[in-house]
């Protein structure tokens, strides 16, 4: 009995020793294997972390020069406004300007026109006062000569 008694202590003892090999070798390759996929995934995420870093430089330059794009197009909107400003102000200007010449050049011509009557009136009675002339001056000349022998 007792040499049963260790030869069964001895086998439990071996199964165990070779379980435990077992169990040690299997934890060695799923360390390494643990130790491999952390190494991959450190690597894997250092490479993702300077994509991220790339993206947002480039997401940065982005904002940036939609922000002055921005900045420029409200300045040149604001110049557009104000040039429709003045250019509005000159046509309210010049409008002014053209109907006070158009007034001025409408009582000019209303004068013109009184005086172009006055001197063609004049003339006629230039013209009349000249016919009325000749008439005298010829009858003075056909009457010379009684005239003379008065």
């Amino acid at each position: 009995h007792e040499k049963r008694k260790n030869q069964y202590e001895s086998f439990v003892k071996n199964v165990l020793t070779g379980v435990e090999e077992l169990v040690k070798k299997q934890m060695a390759v799923v360390i390494k294997n643990d130790k491999e996929n952390f190494s991959s995934m450190v690597a894997i995420n250092n490479e993702l972390v300077e994509q991220n870093i790339g993206i947002s430089s480039s997401a940065k330059d982005i904002v940036q020069s939609v922000q002055n794009s921005n900045e420029t197009l409200e300045k040149e909107v604001k110049m557009v406004r104000n040039n429709e400003n003045t250019v509005a102000a000159v046509l309210r200007d010049t409008s002014t300007v053209l109907s006070h010449i158009k007034d001025s050049s409408g009582d000019q011509q209303t004068s013109i026109n009184e005086f172009a009557s006055s001197v063609f009136d004049g003339m006629q009675s230039m013209g009349e006062l000249d016919s009325s002339a000749k008439q005298i001056v010829n009858t003075i000349r056909s009457n010379t000569e009684n005239i003379k022998t008065h």
